[in-house]
């Protein structure tokens, strides 16, 4: 190779790597004009690994045609890095459909494991009227009974649960219980509520921690709860056991899974439930049933009246 060529060849190298690092930086741009960090990040390495020159796949051959071949060649590794890192990017922000579970039969009254004539043990559900449905697996939701054995055999009254004063103090003014076994007086309700709740372990502890040092509790928390199921958070406030309340009032987008709900009694909300709506949250419904007024269910009804003058 004679000096031209060389020096020819090191021109052709160059202009391939300059037309490489433009288009590369071309298309960082694009990508960071979208705020797509994380692509960005995997072109930069891949821009790294690919800006090697192209010339040596002709050997000796015309360095136009080489030139070409090596912008051509990064052209075409800019945009396979786009449409790969695109796709990866979509398919990882994109949530997992929901699992959504066959509509219940309400007819399902009893259930118990029956064999079939080859002498499997499949579980069955007999329904009302006398039908069997055979499965594979067999998933039952009860809720939990609170274990009061103890306490009754201490002679402690049981009211769904230990019952307790809005102190904590059982019938036995020395012992104390708290979390889902108790049945705690609540003032503000009215009404002695046992809660299922993680909440409630969490904010009845500490208080009747403090009635047992003494200090003067009185516990007047709204019972409160929130579930995850699927797509659907929710989260509840206030005490709306059956036959307390005369309409349940609906607020905002029902078939877009985004709204509140309102048990009311006479028009005064003892209860409230929102559905979605995590940006507004549980402390307006919990505000208005503290209350304790009344409302207006039309204006309550409607998302562009403030709860605070429903």
């Amino acid at each position: 190779m004679n000096y031209w060529d060389s020096v020819g060849r090191w021109i052709n190298t160059l202009l391939v790597f300059i037309v490489g690092v433009l288009a590369f930086d071309a298309l960082f741009r694009l990508l960071e004009a979208n705020e797509d960090n994380v692509i960005v990040a995997f072109v930069r390495v891949l821009s790294v690994v690919f800006l090697v020159p192209f010339q040596g796949m002709f050997g000796d051959q015309d360095y136009v045609l080489t030139t070409l071949v090596g912008v051509l060649g990064y052209a075409l590794l800019a945009g396979i890095a786009l449409g790969v890192l695109r796709s990866l990017q979509a398919s990882l922000s994109q949530p997992a459909p929901p699992v959504r579970p066959e509509p219940p039969d309400e007819r399902v009254t009893d259930a118990e494991p029956a064999v079939d004539q080859e002498g499997s043990d499949r579980p069955q559900a007999v329904t009302s009227d006398g039908d069997e449905i055979m499965a594979d697996t067999v998933v039952v939701g009860i809720g939990i009974a609170p274990r009061t054995e103890l306490a009754a055999a201490a002679g402690l009254t049981i009211e769904n649960g230990v019952a307790v004063d809005a102190g904590f103090r059982t019938s036995e003014p020395d012992i104390y219980a708290a979390g889902d076994v108790a049945a705690i007086e609540n003032q503000l309700v009215g009404a002695r509520v046992r809660v299922e709740h993680w909440a409630n372990a969490l904010d009845g502890g500490p208080a009747a921690a403090r009635s047992m040092m003494g200090k003067d509790v009185s516990w007047d928390r709204l019972p409160y709860f929130f579930t995850d199921q699927y797509d659907l958070g929710m989260e509840y406030t206030g005490h709306a056991p059956p036959g307390s309340y005369d309409d349940v009032v609906l607020r905002g987008d029902v078939p877009g899974r985004a709204f509140q709900a309102f048990w009311l009694s006479a028009g005064r909300p003892i209860a409230g439930m929102h559905v979605n709506m995590w940006d507004d949250g549980i402390g307006p419904l919990e505000e208005l049933v503290k209350s304790g007024r009344t409302v207006d269910p039309t204006r309550l009804t409607d998302p562009e009246v403030p709860l605070r003058e429903a």
